[in-house]
C-alpha cells in the first residue's frame, strides 16, 4: 500500500514552524553523539520538530552539525505511522520539497533506520543547509549508488 501524502494549509504552517524552530535549535555534533550513546532523546521525540501529515506520514526535521566536509545540514526523517510500512519515494520527495530541499533524492545522503519496536522504518535524507554540495562529496554519494 502506497503512502498517501496530503499537504494542506495546516500542514504547511506546521512545517514553517518546524523550520523556524530548527533554525533556532541546531543539533550539535555532541548532541548527536549523546543520542547515539543512548544518553539523550532524538529530535523526533519533540513535537517542535515533528509533523504528522495526513494520512499517517510522520516527518521529523532538524538542522544539524555533521562532520566536515558536510557541515551544517538539513536532516529529514520520513516514516509511516503504521507498523511494517515504509514511505514510498514519491511521498518522501513531496515532503522534501515542502521542507525546502534543493537536491533530488538521488543527490542526497539517504539511509533507512528502524525505530520503535523495530517494526517501523524511517527514510532519512540529508543535504547541506544551503543545498550546495562540495563536488567531491556529491561525486562520492553518486558513486556509492552505482
Amino acid at each position: 500500500m502506497a503512502s498517501i501524502v496530503i499537504i494542506d494549509g495546516t500542514v504547511k504552517e506546521k512545517i514553517k514552524s518546524i523550520i523556524e524552530h530548527a533554525e533556532k535549535n541546531i543539533t550539535t555534533q555532541e548532541q548527536l553523539k549523546k543520542v547515539m550513546r543512548g544518553e539523550g532523546n532524538p529530535v523526533g521525540d519533540f513535537s517542535e520538530f515533528t509533523v504528522l501529515i495526513p494520512t499517517n506520514v510522520k516527518a521529523v526535521f532538524s538542522f544539524e552539525e555533521q562532520p566536515e566536509p558536510i557541515g551544517l545540514c538539513k536532516h529529514l526523517s520520513v516514516s509511516v505511522a503504521l507498523k511494517n510500512r515504509v514511505p514510498n519515494f514519491t511521498a518522501v520527495m513531496m515532503v522534501m520539497q515542502e521542507f525546502g530541499f534543493k537536491n533530488k533524492l538521488t543527490d542526497c545522503i539517504l539511509f533507512t533506520e528502524n525505530f520503535g519496536d523495530g517494526n517501523q522504518v524511517a527514510v532519512n535524507v540529508i543535504e547541506p543547509k544551503d543545498g550546495e554540495w562540495d563536488p567531491e562529496v556529491l561525486k562520492t554519494i553518486r558513486e556509492s549508488r552505482t
